[in-house]
């Protein structure tokens, strides 16, 4: 596990090798925190790369950059890969390896198979492979977006790196910002496209052939429904999900340093520590829950987690977080979000905790609810689509509308307005702060409205636009897959297990399961309102009944008590006249009617409104109003008082 950054300099410039190499150095420094066991560069006047490194297989010999026997080819490597013996042994006749590492069979897995040697692998991943003959660079990224890569491309450099903020210390980088995206991000509080209008991120699934006169992008998987769903009976497929479990578990397994996992209670982290057990052949296991103060039950796991532990017989450890915590950490947890984000705290403590305990790589169950439909808004919006479907194929489909809107029950005009909603609207509205978007544009400054060129429904709707005849439940799946799932838990789940130097391995994410998953019929996935149909006849082979009935609890933080308290100093501070105003973003005025209204209702909406605001303009004070992108040594206080330009 590694950060890795490079520049690929496409025309002359006025840089000396030697400064070159000071600005490689200074990109990789500000990604310290992905690994501190070593580094590494290779750098010539058409190219530098570099690496952090985190060991965690070949913990002695596995340093990096590596560059092949006959000095052609040289490889930059972020993730792990889990079948690298297999491929290893395939390729071991031709080839003489060095290392004991994945990173020398993935180099030499390139050379041989070339651009498809993306199709032989089964692990997270993203690498830079530079061809020093034919000047030219491949760059890929794994197939669910485990890993992050972003990049800059234009007729004079090529420069790419794990986080935004190693690409924000290259001196040619324009920081314009992407107000399109912010205005996503305040509607869904996550950022699905960077926040700054150069730098992309490379697609999950894809890879870039990059040379002095173009890019070459290209797919090598993506998230696709069969056209016909799989006829194995329920036997079959309960023990194939079974099989492709315990083999994604056991070759994530795999590692010279001690390993852990995090708990929090549900079906998925449930069952994946007890095949950790049984494939083990052993209880010892430690695992990880964050929790909150007695007061805040409503929002915790803390409990279900430790009754979880005990019929587990797990090694259980627990953190409490307060309030003080936060604002203690507020500062850090900012420096190391690679983008604004109202989510992550969670991720950001359970780390750093299982960090402390001596761990470095942590189990997650992550992705279990997106693949088996396992949110409770998948079978709502299935028994809605399907009386959607019946009104619009029977005869009098073109009367429902205005039949409906004359009929003047609550829910009958709740149902009127699904029937005529696109799915854009309607899968915002289920994750949005900002139901109508008339509403958060007054938010924006009259300058920064003439800047906003599309709105959240467009970004949904032109995701699927290859879509409009799948099933609504579908649809969904899909937009949750390839959008929620890579940009935010996912995106959390690199971040802030990197910035505690902890791996966090995803086993449902095995793209055998991800494929699995996808070929199965809906009434596979849910029944009535049993969400993750299939994955709990798999699960109750190992879990107990106690744990497979417990009714599914989402994990928030309390955060509409915190803005009401002790944190409520920090989001006033930060949006301030004086703040807001000097920024030129928004607009003060409906500001104020935001903090109105929680301090009317103290709702959820408003305090995520209020938080998101928060640490988008801290984001900005500490990542783009400095001249250097480093770790700040200052205090939170100091951060509050930033001089802004």
């Amino acid at each position: 596990m590694c950060g890795i950054v490079g520049v690929f300099w496409k025309s002359k410039n006025n840089y000396s090798l030697d400064e070159k190499n000071v600005i490689i150095e200074k990109m990789n420094s500000s990604i310290y925190h992905r690994g501190p066991d070593d580094f590494g560069i290779f750098s010539n006047h058409n190219i530098q790369l570099a690496m952090r490194r985190l060991s965690i297989i070949d913990v002695k010999s596995g340093h990096q950059p590596i560059t092949s026997s006959d000095n052609r080819y040289t490889i930059i490597f972020n993730g792990e890969i889990y079948n690298y013996l297999e491929i290893r042994k395939q390729l071991e006749s031709k080839y003489s390896f060095k290392t004991n590492s994945d990173t020398e069979t993935l180099l030499y897995s390139y050379i041989e198979f070339g651009e498809k040697c993306v199709e032989h692998l089964n692990g997270m991943f993203a690498f830079a492979i530079w061809d020093n003959v034919n000047k030219n660079l491949f760059v890929a990224r794994d197939r669910l977006g485990i890993k992050p890569l972003y990049f800059v491309n234009n007729s004079d450099f090529f420069i790419f790196g794990s986080e935004i903020k190693s690409l924000l210390n290259f001196p040619l980088l324009n920081k314009e910002l992407d107000f399109n995206s912010i205005s996503h991000y305040l509607s869904q509080y996550v950022f699905s496209k960077p926040i700054l209008k150069n730098i992309q991120s490379l697609l999950p699934g894809s890879y870039l052939k990059i040379n002095k006169e173009g890019v070459e992008n290209k797919r090598f998987w993506k998230v696709e429904f069969p056209k016909d769903y799989s006829t194995k009976n329920e036997n079959e497929l309960i023990d194939e999900l079974d099989f492709l479990l315990k083999d994604s578990i056991n070759k994530r397994l795999i590692s010279e340093v001690p390993l852990g996992a995090f708990l929090s209670g549900g079906i998925d982290s449930s069952l994946i520590v007890s095949l950790v057990q049984k494939l083990k052949k052993s209880n010892f296991v430690n695992t990880f829950t964050v929790g909150f103060e007695s007061s805040f039950q409503e929002f915790n796991e803390i409990e279900f987690a430790k009754e979880t532990a005990e019929i587990l017989k797990t090694k259980h450890h627990e953190i409490i977080i307060t309030e003080d915590d936060v604002l203690e950490n507020l500062v850090d947890f900012i420096w190391f979000c690679d983008q604004p984000t109202a989510s992550g705290l969670q991720t950001f403590f359970v780390s750093k905790f299982t960090k402390n305990e001596g761990i470095t790589v942590a189990l997650s169950g992550l992705g279990g609810d997106e693949l088996s439909a396992g949110y409770n808004y998948y079978p709502k919006y299935y028994f809605d689509e399907h009386k959607i479907d019946y009104l619009k194929q029977s005869q009098f489909g073109d009367l429902t509308n205005s039949v409906l809107e004359k009929i003047p029950t609550s829910k009958t005009k709740d149902f009127s307005s699904k029937y005529k909603t696109p799915f854009g609207n309607r899968y915002k509205n289920h994750r949005s702060l900002y139901k109508k978007e008339q509403a958060k544009l007054r938010l924006f400054s009259k300058n920064t409205v003439t800047k906003l060129t599309s709105t959240t429904e467009d970004l949904v709707e032109n995701t699927l636009e290859n879509f409009a005849d799948e099933s609504f439940i579908n649809k969904l799946q899909f937009y949750d897959l390839t959008h929620y799932l890579p940009f935010d838990p996912l995106k959390d789940s690199d971040i802030f297990g990197m910035a505690s130097s902890i791996e966090i391995r995803v086993p449902f994410l095995d793209h055998r399961i991800v494929e699995f998953f996808l070929q199965l019929p809906t009434n596979k996935k849910f029944q009535k309102d049993n969400t993750k149909y299939l994955l709990k006849k798999v699960a109750e082979r190992y879990v107990s009944r106690e744990i497979l009935d417990r009714k599914k609890q989402g994990f928030e933080f309390p955060l509409k008590y915190w803005v009401d308290g002790k944190l409520r100093f920090v989001v006033e501070k930060t949006l301030s006249k004086e703040s807001v105003e000097s920024r030129g973003i928004f607009n003060y005025s409906e500001i104020q009617l935001i903090q109105k209204e929680f301090n009317k209702t103290k709702d959820r909406i408003n305090a995520l409104k209020l938080w998101s605001l928060t640490i988008l303009e801290l984001w900005f004070r500490i990542h783009l109003d400095r001249k250097e992108a480093k770790r700040p040594d200052f205090t939170l206080v100091e951060l509050l008082d930033f001089n802004l330009k």
